[in-house]
Parts: C-alpha cells; sequence; structure tokens
C-alpha cells in the first residue's frame, strides 16, 4: 500500500475471446485493507474507500464507492 492510501488489493486474470463477450473476474478484498490499528485495535480509515478495476490503471472501467455500494461504469 502506498503512502496515500492506494495500492493494488487483487489481480484477476480472464480471456475473453470473442468481441463483445462478457467475463466475470472474482477478486476479495480484506475489510483490513481499509483499517487502520488505533487505539488499541482496528478502526475503518477515515475518507472515501473507493475500489476500481479495468484492463490496466490506465484503462479505469469500473467504479465501487465501498462505503455505500454506488456502482459506476
Amino acid at each position: 500500500m502506498a503512502s496515500d492510501g492506494t495500492g493494488i488489493l487483487g489481480i484477476a486474470t480472464v480471456v475473453v475471446r470473442n468481441s463483445g463477450e462478457r467475463a466475470t473476474a472474482m477478486i476479495t478484498v480484506p475489510r483490513r485493507s481499509a483499517q487502520l490499528w488505533r487505539d488499541g485495535g482496528w478502526r475503518d480509515a477515515p475518507g472515501r474507500h473507493v475500489l476500481e478495476a479495468g484492463r490496466s490503471v490506465a484503462d479505469r472501467r469500473l467504479t465501487v464507492d465501498l462505503r455505500n455500494g454506488t456502482v459506476a461504469g
């Protein structure tokens, strides 16, 4: 995890053979990845928690707000 709170939390390989074909990739993101150790226990880190998915860092196609479940993309 980078000092700004960003990082790669999972990678999945999906093979799509035909144009327009869809595929599903499942990546489990542990809740602990959005928590900090504070006051003797794990606490949710303050701020916005967003999960982005795409073909590469330059081609992000899906954004999910982990606090409220809002999906865009």
